[in-house]
């Protein structure tokens, strides 16, 4: 059985959503998720370089 299929459909936000929750239990302020895929079998290290500086000034405004 693939691991992939419990995760089939779901965003990074829906998998860790009980892990979030015990977070916002807690008082943490939860920040918009940053991911990267297929890093093994194609990776583009540049671009997720580049998406995760745009990511981080979106949301801390720098």
């Amino acid at each position: 059985m693939r691991i992939s299929f419990y995760f089939e459909g779901k965003t990074v936000d829906e998998v860790f959503a009980f892990n979030t929750a015990n977070y916002k239990f807690c008082g943490v302020e939860i920040l918009p998720s940053f991911s990267c895929h297929d890093v093994m079998k194609a990776p583009n290290f540049e671009g997720d370089v580049t998406k995760l500086r745009e990511h981080l000034a979106a949301t801390f405004g720098t």
